[in-house]
C-alpha cells in the first residue's frame, strides 16, 4: 500500500486526534475522472486523504501493529473540488476507540472553510503486517511527522 495523500503530519494525540496537510500537485490535477473540473483532483480523492490520515493515526497509536479498514461512513460531504497548488488542512478526531476499531470524524479545510467532511466513520483494525511492512510505515511516518508534536 502506498500513502500518497498526506504530505505532512503536524500533530498527533494518540487515539484522540491527528492533523496534517495535503498540497495538491500538478500531476494529481490530471488524474482521469469523468465530470471533474480541469486542473482539480477527483473529489473522491478527498475522502481518500481523510482515510489515509486516519490510517496514520491508528498506525502511530498502536506502535504500527494495526491498520484500519473503513467499514462504514454515515455521512460524507464534499462541498467543492480542490485545485492544483491548493493546500488542504486535514483533521481526524476519534469519537470512540477500542482494541477492535474506532469511530472517527474528519474535516478537510482550505482558506475558505471546510471543503469536505466525514461523519461517524467506523473502522475495524487488522494486523498491519497483512497489508504493509510495519517498519517501512514507521520510517515513512517519522518522515511525515518530523516536525510534529506527538503525544
Amino acid at each position: 500500500m502506498r500513502f500518497q495523500f498526506v504530505d505532512r503530519i503536524d500533530y498527533v494525540k494518540k487515539r484522540v486526534l491527528v492533523r496534517g496537510v495535503k498540497t495538491v500537485s500538478f500531476e494529481e490535477g490530471f488524474v482521469d475522472e469523468l465530470q471533474r473540473e480541469e486542473g482539480s483532483i477527483p473529489r473522491m480523492l478527498l475522502i481518500e486523504c481523510a482515510a489515509q490520515l486516519v490510517s496514520w493515526l491508528v498506525l502511530c497509536s498502536t506502535d504500527f501493529e494495526k491498520i484500519p479498514l473503513i467499514a462504514k461512513i454515515d455521512l460524507a460531504r464534499i462541498e467543492r473540488g480542490v485545485r492544483c497548488g491548493e493546500a488542504i488542512a486535514l483533521e481526524a478526531r476519534v469519537r470512540s476507540w477500542n482494541e477492535d476499531g474506532a469511530i472517527v470524524d474528519c474535516d478537510l479545510s482550505a482558506d475558505d472553510g471546510v471543503i469536505a467532511s466525514g461523519v461517524h466513520c467506523l473502522c475495524s483494525f487488522i494486523e498491519s503486517r497483512t497489508l504493509v511492512d510495519p517498519q517501512e510505515m514507521k520510517l515513512r511516518f517519522n518522515e511525515l511527522a518530523k516536525a510534529a508534536h506527538v503525544e
